[in-house]
């Protein structure tokens, strides 16, 4: 998946919180006494952040119908704290099919499930747990961030679309929802995508700043040096204290070895 962003590592804090409130409602109902200590153990144990630990004592307990579920949910969870993601989303694929949907951990699981196939480069696997996680959290903005980009993963543009927008809260059929998909696209490479969705913004709202900005930056990306100077030139025209505009004109015209005309641009922007 490459380097992580901040968006994805506020969400697996925000998961690392609820941990101690999810296990503090825990009840074991194990099959034998000395299994029902090791539980006891293990959510202490995670309340204090000793993954190894629990790991340990939890690979030598018994398992047994009524505490697998139990016994699963832990070690997934604990996985997830050593950053062992392949491991947890084996654990925590156990817990869910046990867990009642109602129950706090089942929730933790689903997040934790939809976040680990997530790192690990598993849209299409992370999507049914993403999605079910957002109806809880409908305004986490960590979540949908995950979600929108296994849609652009998965080449689902108008559900990453839809995403997008409620999460910066403007209409799903909007320039600006256009907008925000392309530049969502563009941080993870999916230029050609975003091309389309910056025209269909630009059908929407010409005038919309950053349109053009956008469209240059692919153009140049592309060695249409021409193309990309022209669409920066209507960029300024819209938004004509955008800094970021002047910068990239004046790099066109440095790729050009057009150092005269570079000159202006690189002095405007800063």
């Amino acid at each position: 998946m490459g380097k992580l962003s901040p968006y994805f590592i506020n969400l697996c804090l925000l998961v690392l919180l609820s941990f101690s409130a999810v296990l503090a409602q825990d009840k074991a109902s194990p099959a034998s006494e000395a299994t029902a200590r090791l539980l006891v153990q293990a959510q202490k144990l995670l309340e204090e952040a000793k993954p190894d630990e629990v790991i340990r004592i939890l690979r030598s307990a018994d398992h047994t119908t009524s505490n697998e579920s139990e016994i699963a949910y832990l070690l997934g969870v604990a996985y997830h704290l050593k950053g062992d993601y392949v491991h947890a989303v084996e654990q925590l694929s156990i817990a869910v099919k046990r867990l009642p949907p109602k129950d706090a951990k089942y929730r933790n699981a689903i997040q934790i499930l939809g976040l680990s196939h997530y790192v690990l480069g598993h849209p299409a696997d992370a999507i049914p747990y993403l999605e079910e996680t957002s109806r809880f959290l409908p305004d986490s903005a960590e979540v949908a961030y995950a979600l929108g980009s296994c849609y652009i993963q998965t080449r689902q543009r108008d559900k990453s679309r839809d995403v997008f927008a409620r999460m910066f809260k403007v209409p799903g059929s909007s320039a600006a929802a256009y907008l925000i998909n392309a530049q969502m696209m563009m941080r993870q490479q999916f230029e050609v995508l975003a091309e389309q969705e910056l025209q269909q913004a630009l059908a929407l709202d010409p005038k919309l700043p950053q349109i053009n900005f956008l469209l240059a930056e692919i153009a140049i990306y592309q060695a249409q040096i021409d193309r990309g100077i022209a669409l920066l030139q209507k960029e300024i025209e819209i938004n004509p204290t955008f800094a970021m505009a002047f910068y990239w004109l004046g790099e066109a015209y440095t790729r050009k070895l057009a150092w005269d005309e570079a000159v202006g641009p690189l002095q405007k922007s800063i």
